[in-house]
């Protein structure tokens, strides 16, 4: 029986996601409600907010240097090679971090989550073989299945990282044991890659590695006449998703003091609705819009569900007030991936959608440094900036 490439493929994006998205209904409470123990108790809630914000900013700050060199590695050595090292060097990671939850060590997190964003670059090995195997309509659809990988993995993460972490239901379940049971799953993904992922994907000839020429390599594409203008509306519009994304659970947890569960419940929901627009819409927007044009349209509704988002005041109006915005995010993260993949020639497909990633992990990094210090001023700040953010992201993906 003939095996299907995109199946692994789908599989490494779904559980890199569900490790990725493991840790959000976690952190909040973890940080902010000082019972926990993981700060002092003397602080106040400014001060939480802020040093949570840096913590986050961990792992994508992690991410930020594993995305372009593994993507320009796997261009050279092969993506199953590059696969295989970065998802057992995942695996480490989350071990680390479920050690450092357990005895409370913000040293060791730090270490933990750097080297889980590193290793997490793989999610763009998998791009670039998709790229790699597939064109035209069939690319579509195969980055649509990869936007589902990453939907479903934010379906699953919350849901290990809310349940398994509710000692009310196992009485041995703790903040860490979500952590342990990600370091297993990506183990398993480990073996899955090893068994299916296809040997036979191109990959450039061996090349002696040099550092200084792959950072001029990655400023060459940086500032590719087409692919540059696109950089520059990917970066403003992930500003805008990733104040929502990542300021949702502080919001929760600052109005309404949320339990980690009931963050999971949300962020589920979330991703729930991001799975369906793929399944319902994304085809049908490929035979009607460009990518560009796709990218245009959710911008605006994505700015607009932003400032509406902070309106209402009642825990249950973001069943409501969350579905526009996933729409939108999901719309875009499809198309940009697309857009980028078209424009680039296929010699820097590993390279060029690496960049894509490194640019995207940039501005979570500058939401995390600087949304801490807006959060601590007002709740609802983040999603205010973010919207102007994504309003000016959609002006350039126009004007281009």
């Amino acid at each position: 029986m003939k095996k299907n490439p995109l199946f692994p493929i789908f599989f490494v994006v779904f559980m890199g996601y569900v490790g990725i998205s493991v840790p959000i209904p976690i952190f909040s409470p973890l940080f902010l409600y000082p019972e926990q123990g993981m700060l002092s108790p003397d602080l106040g809630e400014m001060a939480r907010v802020v040093i949570l914000g840096l913590v986050l900013m961990l792992y994508p700050f992690g991410q930020l240097f594993g995305s372009p060199i593994l993507g320009r590695l796997s261009d050279r050595y092969g993506r199953r090679n590059l696969l295989l090292l970065s998802l057992a060097g995942a695996a480490v990671s989350y071990g680390v971090t479920a050690m450092a939850v357990s005895s409370r060590s913000v040293i060791l997190l730090v270490l933990g989550r750097l080297l889980s964003g590193f290793c997490e670059g793989n999610i763009t090995i998998a791009q670039s073989a998709a790229a790699d195997l597939y064109q035209g309509h069939q690319k579509m659809r195969a980055f649509s299945l990869i936007m589902m990988a990453v939907a479903s993995g934010f379906i699953v993460g919350p849901i290990l990282g809310g349940k398994l972490s509710d000692a009310t239901l196992v009485p041995w379940f703790s903040f860490a044991t979500p952590f342990w049971a990600s370091a297993l799953l990506i183990l398993i993904t480990l073996g899955t890659v090893f068994w299916t992922f296809p040997r036979h994907i191109q990959r450039q000839e061996d090349q002696a590695h040099d550092l200084f020429r792959d950072f001029q390599s990655f400023g060459r594409t940086l500032f590719h006449r087409h692919l540059k203008t696109i950089y520059a509306a990917v970066f403003f519009l992930n500003l805008g998703i990733f104040f929502f994304f990542q300021f949702l659970p502080i919001y929760q947890a600052q109005l309404w003091r949320f339990s980690a569960n009931d963050i999971a419940d949300i962020q589920v929901y979330v991703a729930l609705a991001i799975t369906v627009t793929q399944l319902v819409l994304a085809s049908k927007l490929t035979e009607k819009l460009k990518p560009s044009q796709a990218i245009f349209s959710a911008g605006l509704l994505l700015a607009g569900s932003l400032v509406l988002f902070v309106i209402p005041v009642k825990p249950n109006a973001l069943y409501f007030t969350t579905v526009p915005i996933a729409i939108a995010i999901a719309v875009i993260h499809t198309n940009c991936s697309v857009w980028i993949s078209d424009i680039a020639d296929p010699a820097i497909q590993g390279e060029a959608l690496g960049l894509h990633s490194s640019i995207i992990v940039i501005s979570e990094i500058l939401v995390c440094l600087f949304g801490g210090l807006i959060a601590a001023m007002a709740p609802s700040l983040p999603f205010i900036v973010g919207a102007a953010s994504t309003l000016w992201g959609a002006f350039i993906v126009f004007r281009k």
